[in-house]
């Protein structure tokens, strides 16, 4: 993925991979030194997988914004691992095997997660 700036002095871009965020003038963020008028927000881009018709986005960056890695992404896969009370992710405690973890899948001895490919292949980016 290129790291196409969106936001070069006053001008915002919005292309195929940009999707600038303006800064309202009353943000705090406008009171630096540079007066930030616009935030970069580069959109995924398509990625090709070997045997596949179709493509799947390929993002290296808005997962840091919605976690979806961690969450899932829909409402089944986030009742799955959340705990509901106080903010916190189901955990259990296995003795003699490990510490407190994110609950096993059943299935593969791993734990589960937002992002199911992140279990088979935990260095993916």
């Amino acid at each position: 993925m290129e790291n196409e700036p969106c936001c070069v002095g006053n001008n915002f871009t919005y292309t195929d991979k940009c999707a600038a965020i303006a800064i309202s003038e009353n943000d705090m963020y406008r009171s630096f030194p540079d007066n930030f008028q616009c935030m970069n927000f580069i959109r995924s881009d398509r990625c090709y997988e070997e045997n596949m018709k179709t493509h799947r986005p390929q993002n290296d960056r808005t997962p840091f914004i919605d976690a979806g890695f961690i969450y899932g992404t829909n409402e089944e896969e986030n009742d799955a691992i959340r705990l509901r009370k106080n903010g916190l992710l189901k955990s259990e405690f296995k003795k003699n095997k490990r510490s407190e973890f994110m609950i096993d899948d059943g299935a593969n001895d791993v734990a589960l997660c937002g992002y199911v490919r992140r279990k088979f292949y935990p260095n993916e980016k």
